[in-house]
């Protein structure tokens, strides 16, 4: 960014990543040749949806109604609030708006009911299927869907929603630490070849808050590898050659979401304790109208004086969220895989993708309403403790059904799944 416009950034960036994507296309499409005959073969397209949904209708009839109804009306609300939250980004201020605080925009309409929905919803899946004993067995056609595979599509999802709805908002705190390091010193090294590099102006010569984020692609690069190929198999040597369970894990990733949000409260302390950074007294007329504000220097990407506390304190919470994300998200969408029977698995892990990419949302876009858009007016602390109890309380909830089905043979019956607990 400079004075006179937006510069030629943003066509370099979008340049240098069509370039990779189109570089990760022809890599694809020189090895296609490699595939196996089988991965070639036209896919059989069976009925899924329509087996599935035979099954919840039919229970209707039985003395299970009552949970027939509510899984059927938990699954028909994901969609309804899904939608409604889309809307509600669209019209944006024109809804009316509730508990605003501060400089926060406070709780939309949509935005409001969309929660409710989301939480209903939640609740009535994870209440109809922990025990999924009462779907009834259906006569289906020879080598199609049967009553088994249903029940182990169903089996997976309290799990997946207390899990992927309790990490995933501690982990959307990834967007406060962004607008928290626009507020602190985002100064660039004054390095000629450093700013070049990374196309920035000489003035104002700053980074933009989400370039600290590359603390979670660093956990992502650094820890996989740490992970796989030192801590977990010692950790699996000294279990006898046990491996580690999926709950040890989602513990382990639970307990670092939390603490990458009480890191975020602490620097939030401090920086507001911090001096604000004057404005250099060697710019000019224009660069002091265009980056001061009574003699306090501008952050370009929050337009708030900046604080003398060094941005790239928000690398830290980003790096220990990535670390929890290692040992939740992957595992839980290897959980949907390796826990439903194989001729569900490609629904059931579609399904699982969006979950993970849209119910956390919902809940994180309501508590998004109190997200200051200056940081030094709102209960941006509030914010991150809500997040953290979201998580704590997922996670006990997750304890409650993370136990052996007490049908699980008879449930899968006739699939290959093995016997395993519910996570």
């Amino acid at each position: 960014m400079t004075s006179e416009g937006p510069g030629s950034g943003f066509f370099v960036s979008f340049t240098i990543a069509a370039a990779a994507m189109a570089l990760s296309l022809l890599c694809f499409v020189l090895g296609t040749g490699k595939y196996s005959a089988e991965s070639k073969a036209r896919a059989q397209h069976k009925p899924m949806v329509s087996i599935i949904r035979k099954h919840l209708t039919h229970s209707l009839g039985t003395s299970h109604a009552m949970k027939g109804y509510c899984s059927i009306i938990g699954l028909v609300l994901i969609p309804v609030y899904l939608v409604l939250a889309l809307v509600g980004s669209l019209v944006g201020d024109a809804q009316p708006t509730f508990m605003q605080v501060g400089s926060a925009s406070g709780i939309t309409l949509f935005g409001l009911i969309a929660f409710i929905l989301c939480v209903v919803s939640t609740l009535l899946i994870i209440y109809c299927h922990y025990d999924n004993s009462w779907i009834p067995e259906l006569d289906t056609p020879q080598g199609s869907i049967t009553s088994a595979d249903v029940r182990s599509a169903f089996r997976i999802l309290p799990t997946l929603f207390a899990i992927n709805v309790g990490f995933n908002v501690g982990y959307n705190s990834m967007d406060i630490y962004q607008l928290q390091a626009c507020q602190m010193n985002v100064q660039a090294p004054d390095v000629s070849w450093l700013k070049s590099f990374l196309l920035i102006p000489q003035i104002p010569g700053q980074l933009n808050g989400n370039f600290y984020s590359l603390g979670n692609n660093a956990s992502i690069i650094i820890m996989i590898p740490l992970f796989e190929a030192l801590i977990f198999p010692m950790l699996t040597r000294m279990r006898g050659g046990r491996p580690i369970p999926r709950k040890s894990k989602y513990i382990l990733g639970f307990l670092l979401v939390v603490a990458a949000n009480m890191v975020g409260v602490v620097i939030e302390v401090f920086r507001r304790k911090a001096d604000f950074v004057p404005c250099p007294g060697d710019w000019s007329a224009a660069d002091q109208h265009n980056y001061c504000k009574n003699g306090l220097l501008i952050a370009g990407c929050s337009s708030q004086p900046m604080r003398t506390m060094s941005a790239w304190w928000t690398f830290w919470p980003y790096f220990i969220t990535g670390c929890g994300e290692i040992m939740v998200n992957p595992v839980l969408q290897e959980f949907a895989f390796d826990e439903v029977a194989p001729k569900l698995r490609s629904f059931m892990m579609g399904f699982t993708l969006v979950t993970m990419g849209c119910v956390p949302s919902v809940i994180s876009a309501l508590f998004a309403g109190f997200v200051p858009n200056d940081m030094d007016n709102g209960p941006i602390i509030w914010c991150y403790v809500i997040n953290s109890a979201v998580s704590v309380v997922c996670l006990l909830g997750y304890f409650t059904i993370a136990i052996p089905d007490k049908l699980h043979g008879a449930a899968l019956e006739g699939s290959s799944i093995k016997a395993e607990t519910l996570g």
